[in-house]
Order: structure tokens, then C-alpha cells, then sequence
């Protein structure tokens, strides 16, 4: 295992999360020092075809931070990229082969406890602080908004690999992720806090190629609900073009309303594109259109949304998702359809003045 903690400059503010006045706007100005922590899986070895939740896996334990702290800090993003065996350099094309990568709590035990006691301030905490998937490899959040943390606290990265190319010969590889943070200390203007939830497509469909064997738990690339009956999160595509649609509901998300920030879309290969539609309202509010690298084996691009201006997201409206698959392969492929979307995670005000 190999972890690194290094500092770069960067134009980012923030201040402690229980200071934030109502209403704030997002630092634009100052300049605060970004630390940088870098953890590398052991390595894999890609010696055969790996389909989406079915590759190689690597788990990591780390803090961020100097050893002995216990500071506020602000989460300003993460990178994720593969490197050789050595670690030393990158993998030519070797995006294809990162399934994803999940960053969150240690374990659902630790989450729990910390997620009853935001409960309290009424509001929530989310266990995956992060998911990069195909095609979304780094996330930056809008300037002057991030996600609070604290140095000493242990993170989970779950890191798992993936092959789809069947002319690719054997290889080894790692994956690299580098979670960025800055210090509540070395800010003077308030940072606007960030919380995070998921919604998904499940679809009344079989299970791909026996993956109802596939356990959808903190591993998966959607690690914040799971499925039940027969509507399944991992679905089976045939040939051809199909549209699956999906309503979800907000109140089980939001503690109150607020503004989205930052949304990333999550499809598998064949995805066409992945739509967020506020039902209620009856306007698209983001769609992310997928593009597919040349042969097929992977996603080149997942476009996001990022704004520090944000877009409304209410309690009480209905919102749906709308996923297009265009599985030109002439067999069966696997599928999910996922968008994580982080909010800003403060007391009510007017949506009209928030941002």
C-alpha cells in the first residue's frame, strides 16, 4: 500500500461548519492551502474478461491529516487514475479499467452512529463521501463549496477493476486516488457545506449473466440504497435500443429544500445518456450524454453538472430519472443507471437568495 500526503495552492475558501451564517455566498477570492493524500490499491492483475462488479477489489484505511490531529477540514474533491505496477506512471488507456471507486465512512457501524447524531440536528450524513465510476474519473466541487470532515478521521477506499476488451493481453495495474482537503484554520471566508445522496434506475428485468449473486453493499457503485423484489439495481440489457424510466421521491433524500451543486451520472458501456427530470415542475433539470470509447469496452465520458448558483431541489416533488441504453453488441449486456447529487447542507432560507 502506498499513501502520500502532499499541499498544493489553490483558490478555495472556508470557514467551520457550525459559523456559517444563513445565506452565505461561496468564498471567490482567498486563497487557502490544498492538501493532497494519495492512496494506491495493491496491484491487480488483468488476465481475463472482468465485467462490471466481478473484478479484481482492493480496500484501503486512511486519514488525512498529520498524525495526532483532530482538526476541522473541508473536502474539496478527488482524482482517480490508473498507474502501472510500479505506481510510477500512468496506465496508457487504462480508464477503461477502473470499474469504480468508493470513498466513504470505515464501516456502516461508524457511519450510523455519526448519521444519528446529524439526525438529531436534523439533518443526514452520507455513507459514500464518494463513488468515480467510468468515464467520471475526478470531481471538483464549485469554488467555496465542499464537504466537512475532520483530520484523524478513518475513510474507507474501496477500489475495484474491471476488463472488457477480449484482445487485451495480460497486465498489471493500480489505481490511484487523491482526495483533496483544505484546513478550517487556514480560511477567511466561509465555505458552504456539502451533503451528498443518490438516486437510481431499478428495472423489472433478469439479472445479468447470474449477478443476482452480486451483493449491492458498501462495494457497489451505488452503495446508498439497495434493491428489493424484483426491480434490481445490475439489470440485463438485450440488443437494441431501450429507455427505462424511473420516479423517486425526495423526502427521503432531502432534510429540507435546497440547491444541487454538483451531479455525476453513472452508466455502463452501451449507455446512451441519463436525464434528471423534476416531475412536479415538468423541466429536465441535468442530462449527462454518455460517450462510448471506439471498441465498446468502456466509457470514454460522463458529462456533470457544477454551479455554485445550484438548481432548486424541493421535499415534496417528484423527480424522475430516464436512462437510454443503445446495446449495439447483438447480445445481452449488463446495466445500471445511477446520478449522485450533492446539495448544499444548510438550515432552510429562500431558494430565491440561497447561493
Amino acid at each position: 500500500m502506498s499513501i502520500r500526503t502532499g499541499a498544493v495552492a489553490a483558490s478555495l475558501i472556508a470557514a467551520v461548519l457550525s459559523s456559517l451564517s444563513l445565506g452565505c455566498a461561496p468564498a471567490d477570492d482567498a486563497k487557502a492551502l490544498v492538501h493532497t493524500t494519495e492512496i494506491d490499491t495493491d496491484t491487480y492483475d488483468i488476465d481475463r474478461i472482468y465485467r462490471s462488479m466481478r473484478g479484481p477489489t482492493d480496500t484501503k484505511f486512511v486519514t488525512i491529516g498529520e498524525p495526532g490531529e483532530n482538526e476541522p477540514v473541508w473536502i474539496t474533491g478527488l482524482t482517480v487514475d490508473p498507474r502501472d505496477p510500479t505506481g510510477t506512471q500512468e496506465l496508457e488507456d487504462g480508464e477503461q479499467f477502473i470499474c469504480h471507486v468508493n470513498v466513504s465512512h470505515q464501516d456502516r457501524n461508524v457511519w450510523a452512529q455519526e448519521m444519528a447524531k446529524r439526525q438529531q440536528q436534523g439533518r443526514s450524513v452520507p455513507f459514500n463521501w464518494f463513488t468515480l465510476v467510468q468515464g467520471h474519473y475526478t470531481i471538483d466541487f464549485p469554488e467555496g463549496f465542499a464537504l466537512p470532515a475532520r483530520t484523524g478521521q478513518v475513510f474507507r477506499v474501496f477500489s475495484m477493476a474491471q476488463n472488457q476488451d477480449e484482445g487485451r493481453e495480460p497486465f498489471g495495474m493500480r489505481i490511484r486516488s487523491r482526495l483533496r482537503y483544505v484546513y478550517d484554520r487556514d480560511l477567511d471566508r466561509p465555505m458552504i457545506p456539502l451533503n451528498k445522496f443518490s438516486w437510481d434506475v431499478r428495472v423489472a428485468a433478469p439479472f445479468f449473466d447470474g449477478d443476482k449473486e452480486i451483493a449491492h453493499d458498501e462495494n457497489c457503485a451505488d452503495a446508498e440504497t439497495h434493491g428489493t423484489g424484483e426491480a434490481v439495481l445490475h439489470f440485463a440489457v438485450p440488443p437494441g435500443r431501450h429507455v427505462y424510466r424511473a420516479t423517486v421521491d425526495a423526502a427521503g433524500k432531502l432534510p429540507f429544500d435546497s440547491t444541487a451543486h454538483y451531479i455525476s451520472a453513472h452508466l455502463h458501456v452501451y449507455g446512451e445518456s441519463l436525464e434528471l427530470i423534476d416531475k412536479t415542475a415538468g423541466k429536465s433539470l441535468f442530462i449527462s450524454r454518455a460517450t462510448n470509447n471506439a471498441r465498446h469496452t468502456g466509457i470514454a465520458e460522463m458529462p456533470h453538472f457544477s454551479s455554485t448558483d445550484g438548481i432548486p431541489i424541493y421535499r415534496n416533488h417528484q423527480y424522475e430519472l430516464v436512462a437510454t441504453y443503445d446495446n449495439t453488441s447483438g447480445k445481452v449486456t449488463d446495466a445500471m443507471a445511477v446520478v449522485y447529487v450533492y446539495y448544499r447542507d444548510e438550515p432552510p432560507v429562500p431558494l430565491a437568495t440561497a447561493g
